[in-house]
């Protein structure tokens, strides 16, 4: 079974730099760009209604094929069944 990376990236921490570098190791093909939660938006869906964001968006979570990292602003719980 091959490992996979869930990096998230929290605002102003170098993140946009840090997924420039996953793409230059592992190729762009294979990175999964995920910013579609609003973490630090008190209005968006997963901070409106957390247990009903996580049974839509997190429970059957998969990577699409040959995906090695998902990066992005996204709230890590939705990739916990991810090995």
């Amino acid at each position: 079974m091959k490992k996979v990376i869930i990096s998230v990236h929290v605002p102003k921490t170098a993140g946009t730099s840090f997924a420039v570098w996953l793409e230059s190791v592992f190729g762009s093909g294979q990175i999964v760009r995920d910013n579609a939660d609003r973490p630090i938006d008190p209005k968006s869906e997963m901070n409106v209604d957390p247990a009903g964001f996580l049974s839509r968006y997190g429970a059957a979570r998969q990577l699409p094929k040959g995906a090695l990292v998902a990066h992005g602003h996204f709230w890590a719980k939705k990739y916990e069944r991810i090995e």
